[in-house]
């Protein structure tokens, strides 16, 4: 059993709620020194990963954050999840170590520009130093890259982290221009795909927010699971199925 963090966390000051209007929120962090075995124990915890950075929600007052996982090998594939695959059967797929390159860094401009005008969103820095930080930086040797190519050109990058418990989708970004596809939805299918294929038993999907129109996608995955409370590593982490996250 591992110990339970204590110093080497620290929860910050309240701000206002990205995702629910007029709510505040906090969040616990860790930093650093988190190897594969660690580092899959915060995960069934849920915790999620930038980097070398670990973080979960810790608001006092709102629970709404669920961290949300499925079941490879008991995933419904809908006839919509059918279509997707069907129409991105010409994009292959390409899974080695995150890198950084022009072209990563500009697709990365280009989701985060169309997001901001079209959601809201808080424009992200394509700056290589940061990106490095986010998305390169780890302690251990989980961190992938699922690469998706249509005509030899790159259409989206999906950070993918693949532990002896799971495989955990930490982000994706994708081009914008090709919303007819449904690129987000395809490399999370593909992940369904490849987590079957390989023997891992849960795919992690981070959190699932209602009301949140960015994150609402998540419930469409059945049959997903949901993590009650926030545990610590001293407790078993419980997850239900029978949860409705809508």
């Amino acid at each position: 059993m591992f110990r339970e963090l204590s110093w080497e966390t620290f929860i910050s000051r309240d701000k206002p709620c990205p995702y629910l209007e007029g709510c505040s929120c906090a969040t616990q962090y860790r930093f650093g020194g988190v190897g594969d075995a660690l580092y899959g124990e915060l995960l069934q915890r849920g915790w999620r990963r930038f980097g070398r950075l670990f973080f979960r929600p810790a608001c006092a007052a709102c629970s709404e954050c669920k961290s949300v996982r499925i079941d490879p090998n008991s995933f419904v594939w809908s006839r919509s999840f059918r279509r997707v695959l069907k129409k991105c059967e010409r994009i292959t797929l390409k899974i080695d170590h995150p890198a950084i390159c022009d072209k990563r860094l500009e697709l990365y401009e280009r989701y985060h520009k169309e997001r901001a005008i079209s959601r809201g969103w808080e424009m992200e820095s394509s700056d290589p130093d940061e990106y490095d930080y986010a998305f390169l930086e780890s302690d251990g040797n989980y961190a992938y890259e699922f690469d998706y190519y249509y005509l030899d050109r790159l259409v989206c990058v999906a950070l993918v982290d693949i532990l002896r418990v799971g495989v955990s989708a930490v982000y994706c970004y994708y081009e914008p221009e090709m919303p007819s596809f449904s690129l987000g939805v395809n490399s999370i299918l593909r992940q369904t795909l490849f987590a079957k294929e390989h023997g891992y038993k849960r795919l992690y999907l981070g959190y699932f927010v209602s009301g949140a129109k960015s994150l609402t996608y998540k419930a469409r995955f059945k049959s997903y699971e949901v993590l009650l409370d926030r545990p610590s590593l001293n407790q078993t982490p419980k997850w239900i199925s029978d949860y409705a996250l809508i």
